[in-house]
């Protein structure tokens, strides 16, 4: 399976989404076991996808394909905005 970092590659053509797969550039912005959070797609207004407490270091949601991601942290109060484009995406890992 290839894997792609978002923003640096151009697919040239539209895809459909099965996962997205985040990792931040910083060291405490990781997905963290038992934090609450919700995720939140954009059309038209934003629309939550439900909220979630971590099990793990990433969360697996059904997102609409082609949406900006926001993911809210209601623990920490962490905000983090998204637009997925590749073929596959996770919130979280390390």
């Amino acid at each position: 399976m290839e894997r792609t970092t978002v923003g640096e590659n151009d697919m040239g053509e539209p895809l459909s989404l099965s996962h997205f797969i985040y990792v931040p550039r910083n060291r405490d912005n990781f997905i963290r076991k038992d934090d609450d959070y919700e995720l939140f797609y954009f059309d038209k207004s934003w629309h939550s996808l439900g909220r979630k407490t971590a099990n793990a270091d990433s969360l697996v949601y059904n997102v609409p394909v082609g949406s900006l991601l926001y993911l809210k942290n209601h623990t920490r109060g962490e905000k983090n905005v998204y637009s997925p484009t590749k073929t596959e995406s996770k919130f979280g890992g390390r």
